[in-house]
C-alpha cells in the first residue's frame, strides 16, 4: 500500500458465517469469539498525493490517537468485541501514518517510523481501551492504573474476560498476544501464561506455573494467577 503511493482512510468491518472446527475436536457454539476470526477487515484507501510532505512521529502519533480515540469508542458502542474491535482500528489508525510518503523520528536524527513501529502504537492504545473497559465493568470510566500494565498482564485481563479459564481458539489468543506486543509462543515458553494443544488454548493454573522467564532484561511483574472459581 505504501509503495503504491496509498492513502488508508478508513476500514470497514464485515462479518462471515459462523467458523467450524477445522480439527472437529470441539463444538463452534463452545467459544462465543469463534465468529470473530469469520470476520475481515477491509482498507478503503485513496491515492495520496503527488505533493505530500514527510511527517513527523510525534505529530503523526497525536493525531492517530485522536482519530482512533472516537472510533474506539463508535466500535465499542456498536457491540465489536473480541479480536475483531482491536484490529477493526487498524484503518483509522494508518490514515494519519500513510498520508505521508515518509515519517521521521523527531527525536533521532536520519531514523524513520516503520509501519511495525507505528502499528506497534496503535494497537498498544487499543489494547489500553479494551483493558480498561474490563477493569471499570464495561462503562465509560476507565480505570487509572490500566495504562501501566506491562503485556503479559494486559493479555491475561483480555484472555480471561473473553474465555475466562475455558479452552480458547488458537487464533484468537494469537491475534490478542499480537495486538499486546507478545507471540502466543512467548507466552508458552517464558511466561508460561498459555498452555496450547493443536488448535486449543487455556490459561495455566497458577498452582502449575512456572517462575516466569522474561525474554528482555527490563524488570516485570509477575505473570497473574489463574486460579479456579
Amino acid at each position: 500500500m505504501g509503495n503504491a503511493r496509498g492513502s488508508c482512510n478508513a476500514s470497514w468491518l464485515r462479518r462471515g458465517r459462523q467458523l467450524a472446527d477445522p480439527d472437529r475436536t470441539c463444538s463452534p457454539s463452545a467459544f462465543p469469539y469463534l465468529r470473530a476470526l469469520a470476520s475481515s477487515v477491509w482498507l478503503v484507501c485513496k491515492k495520496r498525493p503527488a505533493t505530500a510532505r514527510p511527517g513527523w512521529d510525534d505529530k503523526v502519533l497525536d493525531e492517530m490517537r485522536a482519530n482512533i480515540g472516537r472510533r474506539l469508542r463508535e466500535f465499542w458502542d456498536a457491540g465489536i468485541r473480541g479480536p475483531d474491535f482491536v484490529w477493526a482500528a487498524t484503518g483509522p489508525a494508518l490514515e494519519a501514518y500513510s498520508k505521508h510518503p515518509v515519517v521521521k523520528m523527531a527525536d533521532e536524527a536520519g531514523k524513520i517510523m516503520t509501519v511495525p513501529d507505528f502499528l506497534a502504537h496503535a494497537r498498544r492504545m487499543v489494547v489500553d481501551f479494551v483493558v480498561g473497559r474490563v477493569l471499570s465493568g464495561d462503562t465509560a470510566e476507565v480505570a487509572p492504573a490500566m495504562d501501566r500494565l506491562d503485556e503479559p498482564t494486559a493479555y491475561y485481563l483480555l484472555h480471561r474476560h473473553d474465555f475466562g479459564l475455558d479452552e480458547a481458539p488458537a487464533g484468537a489468543c494469537i491475534l490478542y498476544a499480537t495486538a499486546c506486543g507478545l507471540s502466543d509462543d512467548a507466552l508458552i515458553r517464558d511466561w508460561d501464561i498459555l498452555v496450547k494443544t493443536g488448535a486449543i488454548t487455556r490459561l495455566t493454573m497458577a498452582r502449575t506455573r512456572r517462575r516466569p522467564r522474561s525474554p528482555t532484561s527490563r524488570p516485570r511483574t509477575p505473570a497473574p494467577a489463574a486460579r479456579s472459581s
